[in-house]
Parts: structure tokens; sequence; C-alpha cells
């Protein structure tokens, strides 16, 4: 087991700074498909996003919460929110905190499809760091279906 964990670990902060670079994008330019970020919302979001640029995690934080006190969100400005606190606790290591946020944004069906895959696979290394072995074969399964050859987590799999 320790070694499975030792390859989630590894797994986990690899993917922490490739999730990382996609939400630095800024919140002004943030549309799919007619889906934007609304001024009320932008406008925390924005301001968490510089403090995130500075590593002041605890202020990004409170940015966030600003911004999911806010009534009447939709879908999508929930689902931005839920990026950037993710990523916040990846930065964070709080792991058991940022695997639900990842996994309501793996379920909102809002995620580009292009960034479905390696969210699994992201989901699948928490749960194994968080010896959540049930839910990380779950996801394990999920991704090696599209990947097949894909040889770290099939050793994963093995281990747990």
């Amino acid at each position: 087991m320790k070694a499975a964990r030792a390859l989630a670990l590894g797994f986990t902060l690899a993917t922490a700074v490739v999730a990382g670079t996609s939400l630095l994008v800024p919140v002004a330019a943030v549309a799919a498909d007619q889906q934007k970020v609304s001024a009320r919302v932008g406008k925390p979001l924005a301001a968490a996003q510089e403090a995130m640029k500075k590593k002041q995690w605890d202020e990004a934080i409170a940015k966030i919460k600003e911004a999911q006190a806010l009534d009447k969100k939709t879908p999508y400005e929930e689902h931005q929110i839920d990026e950037f606190l993710g990523y916040i606790y990846l930065q964070q290591k709080k792991y058991s905190d940022a695997e639900p946020v990842y996994e309501r944004t793996l379920d909102s069906g809002l995620l580009p499809p292009e960034q479905v895959d390696e969210r699994v696979k992201m989901l699948a290394q928490l749960n194994l760091q968080l010896q959540r072995y049930s839910k990380a074969i779950e996801f394990i399964k999920r991704y090696l279906k599209s990947h097949p050859g894909e040889v770290e987590l099939q050793t994963a799999l093995a281990q747990t």
C-alpha cells in the first residue's frame, strides 16, 4: 500500500501543476459555448486569481467564499468557482477537501471534454492518496477504459 500511496502523491502533484496552468486564464476570458461568468461573480474570482498568483491561499479562499455566497449563480459560475477552489486545496495539500470539489466539477457536465480523462485520473490519484481505495479503483477503472496502456495506473490498480 505504501507504494500505491507514493505513486498517488507523485501523480497528484504532477496533476496539480497541469490543472493550475488552465486556471490562471483571465476571468473575463472564461467562456465556453455561450457560458460566461457574470461581473458580480467575476469580481471576487478575479481577486481570488490575483491572490492565487501570489500564493496567498487564505486570501484567495476568502474571495472564493465571497463568490460562493452570492445568490442566483449559474451552473457554469458554480463550476468555475469549484475549479478555483479545487486548485487552491491542491496547492495547500488539502486533498480531502479537493476531492469532492473536483468530483463535482466532473459530475457537472461542464468540464471541457478534453479535460475529462485527466480529471478522472486526478480523482483516482486523490482517492489513492486519501486511502479511499474503493473509490480510487472506480476512477482507475474508468480511466483505463479510455487508456488501457496506462502502466502507472494499472500498477496502482494491482497494488490497490
